[in-house]
């Protein structure tokens, strides 16, 4: 069975960008070596690779690249949760036998001088692919109804992770006047000349300052276990919108090339139907329902490998 191996070895911050270290193996035949050790990308190189991909294979859901920083407290706990994330988009993209094929993996792993890749995502018009009208059962395509889904589940998310951003930063103010004043009775504990209230005093600042601890630790807690949870994967909902958005481009394309090729044909009976015919006339028509009906057919091949090999995509990437 074919298949690419990642290994990520660790993390390299730099002022510019963020490198990703990790080594590959591979058993396809088109790569020029069957162990590759000690590859360096930047972030930047991992987002153009998804970009490309997203292009270059329509018929897969490319995972969404892993958060570039996490709401971890150090530098170190940070690095350590973009090393584990980056190890599991890994496994989760070599897992597509489509993207594993691509020139452009190839071309990712294989690079010497950095990688640049030769598909490029079509500029952005600051909308999503939509539709107003639908045919007699499309609604019921679980293709369209899985991308009505994932834009539902993009905005939650999305929101959600808003909502637990502010609610986290609430906590971490509660944490610093609860400390504060904890800082305070401990004040009064100093000079209380009364020793059991003066303990008192001292005890009740112990419990504030172990409070406060408490609430900061349990916002970046929830922050790393919720907030960046759903942030990523409101990402991972829309890289699955805008491919299923794809595929419904395509069957636009389809449906226009299968109503231009009927009306060819019916340019060929009025033809027929006309008092004179005229041979230069008639083989003009026949080529361009020749054409249309080669494009049609072309297009139908293309949407039925693309919706045949996204349904299992949506299977691993749900």
């Amino acid at each position: 069975e074919a298949f690419i191996r990642i290994r990520i070895l660790g993390i390299d911050r730099q002022k510019k960008d963020m490198y990703i270290k990790f080594n590959a193996e591979t058993n396809l035949p088109n790569f020029h070596h069957a162990s590759y050790r000690g590859l360096s990308r930047s972030y930047s190189e991992f987002a153009l690779l998804v970009s490309a991909l997203s292009v270059t294979c329509p018929q897969s859901i490319v995972p969404a690249l892993p958060l570039a920083q996490t709401s971890a407290a150090t530098d170190e706990e940070d690095d350590r949760l973009i090393k584990i994330a980056f190890q599991k988009w890994a496994v989760r993209l070599t897992s597509d036998p489509a993207t594993i094929r691509d020139d452009e993996t190839r071309s990712f792993i294989e690079s010497d001088f950095g990688y640049t890749p030769r598909a490029k995502k079509k500029s952005s018009t600051g909308f999503s692919f939509s539709r107003s009208s639908r045919l007699p059962g499309e609604l019921e395509d679980p293709l369209t109804a899985a991308k009505v889904s994932m834009a539902r589940l993009e905005h939650v998310f999305h929101d959600t992770s808003k909502t637990l951003d502010r609610v986290s930063k609430a906590r971490r103010t509660a944490a610093t006047a609860v400390h504060d004043l904890g800082e305070q009775v401990h004040v009064y504990a100093l000079a209380e000349p009364y020793q059991p209230l003066a303990s008192g005093f001292e005890k009740l600042s112990h419990v504030l300052k172990t409070d406060a601890d408490l609430l900061a630790s349990q916002s970046v807690s929830e922050q790393i276990t919720l907030g960046d949870v759903f942030l990523y994967q409101s990402g991972n909902a829309k890289s699955a919108k805008d491919t299923l958005s794809g595929r419904d481009a395509v069957a636009d394309d389809h449906r226009q090339a299968v109503k231009a090729s009927i009306q060819k044909r019916r340019n060929i009976e009025k033809l027929k139907s006309a008092s004179s015919l005229r041979s230069d006339k008639v083989n003009e028509a026949l080529e361009d329902l020749d054409e249309a009906q080669h494009y049609e057919e072309t297009l139908a091949r293309r949407l039925q490998g693309i919706s045949t090999n996204l349904q299992p995509s949506l299977t691993r990437h749900s």
